[in-house]
């Protein structure tokens, strides 16, 4: 986490007009700047210290473009809520903060959560040092005499210019040398040792999560991809990025008339592109039968995460499931809170 800073408070002069029923902001506003961010997990507060939090608008944070309450505001601290989605999560996130569509009006910190206690109490201030006693001036040195200015000397007479010397003559060119022969190639140099491999690079910045969850109960028995009602996600990137999908849930088996064992798949779907297995996905879910004949077997959990590397553009993800190929056996997913299929993208 970032680490805070003690922030003076520096009044600030705002001159505005006042016309027809708004404000208009000087150009000269103060620069906003974002100093540090302490973080109270237990209460799931953000504490955000900087200045010139008041030089315009009510303050907008927001953290990886999800936008986050604010509870209250100064000019030198910021407090809000931490949302549910970052419970519990670590990683690095960019926080942005705005009071206006100036550039002096804005400004960013990376914050990395899960890496540092509870905020700690703000010390006392300490007193004021008394001043240093002045010292006494010393005195002023007397000034030197003034010399005299000597006389100026008579010009002497200019000299006569002397004659010009004859030209001499021109000196012949000399002969050009023979190129020397090319020398033989040197043998190859044998190739070095391989060097070291370097250190591991620094997590990636969280731009931006996106969650989804099922919002209808789904059957699905022998070979037959569906996609799991509610768990589809739309989201645009102005540029190539990198994005980690997760996806989890339980379901309970639908066994066939031969009393088999409920089977099932699930796999992720992105643009219109399907990644796993073709018959099972990306995961496979097997049940125990819980009685006899055709009777469905015991709730089972299941999770899958893959990550990807996806172009500028729109995009559209979701969650897809199946029943047992060359059977009637499958499983159910219901949407209670219980059971229901949970989706999350970060993007980074």
């Amino acid at each position: 986490m970032s680490a805070r800073f003690p922030a003076n408070l520096v009044p600030i002069c705002v001159l505005a007009a006042f016309l027809g029923s708004s404000f208009a902001l000087a150009q000269g506003a103060p620069q906003l700047v974002v100093l540090g961010v302490d973080v109270d997990y237990p209460g799931a507060t953000l504490y955000v210290n900087g200045e010139n939090f008041a030089n315009g608008t009510s303050p907008v944070l927001k953290l990886a473009g999800v936008q986050i309450p604010l509870l209250s505001s100064k000019d030198s601290e910021l407090v809000a809520s931490l949302p549910v989605t970052f419970a519990g999560a670590v990683g690095s996130y960019l926080l942005t903060v705005s009071t206006g569509s100036l550039p002096a009006q804005n400004d960013t910190m990376v914050v990395t959560l899960g890496a540092s206690g509870p905020r700690g109490p703000i010390g006392p201030q300490g007193p004021k040092g008394d001043a240093g006693l002045t010292g006494p001036q010393g005195p002023k040195g007397e000034a030197g005499l003034t010399g005299a200015v000597g006389p100026t000397g008579p010009q002497g007479l200019k000299g006569e210019a002397g004659p010009t010397g004859p030209q001499g003559p021109r000196g012949e060119v000399g002969l050009t040398g023979a190129t020397g022969s090319v020398g033989p190639q040197g043998p190859k140099g044998e190739a070095g040792a391989q060097g070291p491999v370097g250190p591991q690079g620094s997590p990636g910045v969280i731009n931006a999560v996106y969650t989804a969850q099922q919002t209808g109960d789904l059957r699905v028995t022998g070979l037959q991809w569906t996609s799991v009602p509610g768990t589809t996600i739309q989201f645009t990137l102005p540029q190539s990025a990198t994005i980690d999908l997760e996806a989890n849930g339980s379901i309970t088996g639908v066994s066939d008339n031969q009393v088999n064992t409920a089977h099932c798949g699930f796999r992720f779907f992105i643009d219109n592109v399907a990644y796993g297995d073709p018959a099972w996905g990306d995961v496979v879910v097997g049940c125990g039968i819980s009685g006899q004949g055709n009777a469905s077997s015991w709730w089972c959990p299941w999770s899958m995460r893959r990550t990807l590397q996806v172009g500028a553009g729109n995009h559209l993800a979701t969650v897809q499931q199946t029943g047992w190929n060359g059977t009637i056996a499958g499983c159910a997913s219901l949407a209670a809170s219980y059971s229901a299929a949970r989706f999350r993208v970060v993007i980074r």
